[in-house]
């Protein structure tokens, strides 16, 4: 068995594979070859608080490729105030270190293979499946891109929207600018593509063929009065960084995938964004927890919805016009899927490479039937 680091990950997957390695995923998705399940939290008051014990899991087998993943994390959260609205800040033991695991299985014996740190593998998942969504449902000929966010994410995206469409210039807005432009100079010298830092957000929104929030709000950093016509939205969390106007403007969205049902309890309604979430302690101190927007104002019942996997398989269309609006997540309904993929490609590489640390597979067997 082995146990992959961050540092490993970083040297051994880069963003072209990811993106080929989860198109193909999708397309396993739409054949019946992979099934997944989406991320559920179970969430406990602490001794602080204003501090919330926070547990997600979300898996994936893949019978085609023969593995399974779970993705674990395990956080204390809490909340900022700042200027620009309210972030959700988080650590394990203390402030600057996490706690998020891959347990990757083989689907034909049942063998634990590896252990994998989540972080840099993380970013890139969700920067690469905003980008597949903006592969199927950006315009033709998208070459400016609008980020809002100047932290890892934006990093991850800007890359993997550079691998699927022929970027000419970015703009980025960060309400910090030491942050705005440190990002800017990074992703100029990574991309060899113009980037712009801009002092407002609605600057980097301004003619931007595709539109990416990457942040960690709970509070909108994005208006819908600002986006044109045809311009591709994709968000790390649609109800916290877009405004409940920005959706009755978009016509067409990645979505429609099988809906999320809990297994038992009773879901607990402050949950982060689309995620089902239980909770238990002290009630008083639960209903304290910031409440993400539910619902929105929308048009005509809503966009018109297309599953990822669908428009990777050619079995639906994505936009039908220039000017349309369209959008996608960084997940798009299917947080295992990206685990079993990515933390396979990351495992057969590291054994190709002689990469990761041994650790005896009998610790993590048993002789007594449970």
């Amino acid at each position: 068995m082995l146990f992959i680091n961050n540092d490993e990950v970083k040297e051994l997957l880069n963003m072209r594979d990811c993106l080929t390695s989860l198109e193909e995923a999708y397309l396993d998705l739409a054949e019946g070859n992979l099934v997944n399940r989406p991320r559920i939290d179970i969430s406990a008051t602490t001794d602080a608080p204003d501090h919330i014990f926070r547990w997600g899991t979300m898996e994936a087998v893949n019978a085609r490729k023969g593995y399974h993943a779970i993705r674990l994390k395990s956080d204390i959260i809490y909340w900022s105030k700042h200027d620009s609205g309210i972030t959700e800040e988080k650590y394990c033991i203390a402030p600057g270190t996490f706690c998020g695991l891959i347990l990757l299985f083989s689907a034909r014996n049942g063998e634990p293979l590896a252990i994998i740190n989540d972080g840099y593998l993380t970013h890139m998942r969700v920067g690469a499946i905003a980008a597949l969504g903006a592969k199927y449902l950006s315009k033709e000929g998208s070459s400016t891109l609008g980020m809002l966010g100047s932290g890892w994410m934006a990093r991850s995206h800007s890359s993997a929207f550079a691998c699927v469409r022929d970027l000419k210039r970015i703009k980025i807005y960060s309400p910090t600018k030491s942050h705005r432009d440190q990002a800017a100079r990074e992703i100029e010298a990574e991309l060899g593509i113009e980037v712009t830092p801009v002092t407002r957000p609605q600057d980097a929104v301004a003619g931007s063929d595709i539109v990416a929030a990457c942040t960690d709000s709970i509070t909108p950093v994005l208006q819908g009065s600002w986006i044109d016509k045809g311009a591709h939205l994709t968000c790390v969390k649609a109800k916290g960084e877009w405004s409940d106007d920005v959706f009755p403007r978009i016509d067409v969205a990645a979505g429609g995938d099988e809906p999320r049902k809990p297994i038992f309890g009773t879901p607990f309604k402050r949950g982060e964004g689309n995620f089902l979430t239980y909770a238990a302690g002290d009630p008083a101190v639960l209903q304290q927890i910031p409440r993400w927007p539910e619902g929105t104002k929308e048009k005509n019942g809503g966009p018109r919805l297309v599953a990822l996997n669908a428009m990777i398989a050619g079995k639906a269309n994505g936009r039908n016009r220039a000017d349309e609006i369209s959008a996608s997540g960084g997940s798009s309904g299917t947080q295992g899927l990206p685990f079993v993929t990515l933390g396979a490609k990351v495992y057969e590489l590291a054994k190709q490479r002689g990469m990761g640390k041994e650790v005896p597979t009998e610790l993590f067997l048993q002789n007594i039937r449970d």
